[in-house]
């Protein structure tokens, strides 16, 4: 597909060229707060895409900068790594979280912000805008969900990468110990009894 569009290593040196011969290289932004994990993904990325002739750079900052720079207007970034963790408390909640990452104007919808315009939008975000106005309270909520998610895979707006799994451990007398989520955060603390 790169060769298709003109990306083809025009001087031999392993790396794909932009049409007009200049290089072609892409600029991966990353926070740099001590986690490992989001840099060795972003060199398993670099590598990978480096097979196909594709030259990364990682570039580390801050967390300020690097949010300083996707919620520019207009943005200031070529490829990021975010993190949006859904939390499934509540079916409100949820469609609040969906709107943020996948509507047109969500905070989170940086992967392209030229549709916040709501001027040229693609046929597939002004379906999942449509649907996301109607969640959760449709009648066919669980044909819409469906159909939300068919859309979303089909486009493929972001790529979902490894998300670490917790153990959450309670003993048996802590009571409403259910509000306590996947990664362990407890929520309404007062709501906590023990037997």
């Amino acid at each position: 597909m790169f060769d298709q569009v003109g990306l083809k290593d025009a001087n031999g040196d392993g790396w794909r060229d932009l049409p007009s011969k200049k290089p072609f290289k892409l600029t991966f932004l990353l926070v740099r707060d001590g986690d490992p994990v989001p840099q060795e993904i972003a060199n398993i990325y670099q590598r990978n895409l480096g097979q196909i002739g594709l030259k990364v750079e990682l570039e580390f900052t801050s967390r300020d900068d690097w949010r300083r720079r996707i919620f520019a207007n207009p943005p200031r970034y070529e490829v990021i790594m975010a993190t949006y963790q859904f939390e499934l408390f509540e079916i409100a909640q949820l469609v609040w979280q969906l709107r943020g990452l996948f509507s047109s104007t969500g905070e989170f919808h940086t992967y392209r912000p030229s549709d916040a315009t709501g001027q040229g939008l693609t046929e597939i975000q002004k379906q999942i805008d449509e649907i996301l106005t109607q969640l959760p309270s449709a009648p066919d909520a669980y044909a819409l969900f469906a159909r939300l998610q068919k859309l979303v895979s089909e486009d493929v707006p972001v790529l979902p990468l490894y998300g670490p799994h917790y153990l959450v451990a309670v003993q048996p007398s802590v009571k409403n110990a259910e509000i306590i989520n996947a990664y362990g955060y407890v929520r309404f603390l007062e709501l906590l009894s023990k037997e």
